[in-house]
């Protein structure tokens, strides 16, 4: 598996290609990875391979981590706020997705159309509902 981009590595990543942080580069997709760990976590996401079962309900998923994070469902815990409005979430990463509600931020866009999402799964039904009939739906992360 080549996990750096380029015979050079992240040195060549960083400068020549504009990746930042970023430098371990999915081939399937081509989202980026500051470290190498994360991007072979995430090459699970593209095998379909689920190691780890909730006990509680069965639902299963690429690592311990998620399967911790998921626990709160059944918990009903929501420690995590939004700082605008006081809403509570059981996931950070649900606080930050609801923060676009107020920010009106879109940082998904079809590399087609140039229409903008706030979510992706937005981007990806856009793309699901043949909106560019007969072109690749191709639903990477676009910015700018």
């Amino acid at each position: 598996m080549q996990e750096r981009v380029g015979h050079l590595g992240a040195a060549y990543a960083v400068a020549q290609l504009g990746l930042g942080n970023k430098p371990y580069i999915c081939p399937q997709c081509g989202k980026g990875f500051a470290q190498p760990n994360n991007l072979r976590v995430h090459l699970l996401i593209h095998t379909g391979e689920r190691r780890y079962r909730c006990a509680l309900c069965g639902k299963s998923f690429i690592s311990s981590s998620h399967l911790k994070r998921h626990r709160t469902v059944h918990t009903q815990e929501k420690p995590y706020s939004c700082s605008r409005c006081g809403q509570s979430f059981s996931q950070m990463c649900s606080v930050r997705r609801h923060r676009q509600v107020h920010t009106g931020e879109k940082p998904f866009r079809c590399a087609q159309c140039g229409k903008r999402f706030a979510w992706i799964c937005n981007l990806r039904t856009h793309h699901v509902l043949n909106i560019h009939r007969g072109k690749s739906s191709d639903y990477r992360w676009m910015s700018g």
